[in-house]
């Protein structure tokens, strides 16, 4: 049986994409259509991270399943519950949000 999680307020559950630490999910250098430049930054400082929404408060703006970049350090851990891992941040520290997961990889934003 799987345990329900539901968070309070605008308090959203999510998963990392890049747990182990790889590329994957990590905010390096992109561009957009219009030619606006999303620069990499110092490898020393932290940066952004995406993650996937799992569970999310009943103020949230995000829905279960979609795809968000976390602003660097804005996150707590959360809970593990039926084996994995969760953590916790707020609309307010989103970034972005998608439901196309390929977007989390992709160098130009469409």
């Amino acid at each position: 049986m799987t345990t329900q999680v539901i968070p309070l307020n605008d308090n959203i559950m999510f998963q990392f994409l890049d747990e182990t630490g790889g590329a994957k999910g990590k905010f390096t250098e992109r561009s957009l259509l219009s030619g606006i430049i999303i620069p990499t930054v110092d490898s020393s400082q932290k940066q952004p991270r995406w993650g996937k929404v799992v569970a999310v408060g009943p103020d949230s703006a995000v829905k279960v399943g979609e795809f968000i970049l976390i602003t660097a350090l804005m996150w707590t851990y959360g809970t593990e519950l039926d084996g994995e891992k969760m953590w916790k941040t707020e609309d307010a520290k989103v970034l972005m949000v998608t439901d196309d997961e390929a977007i989390t990889t992709r160098t130009i934003f469409e």
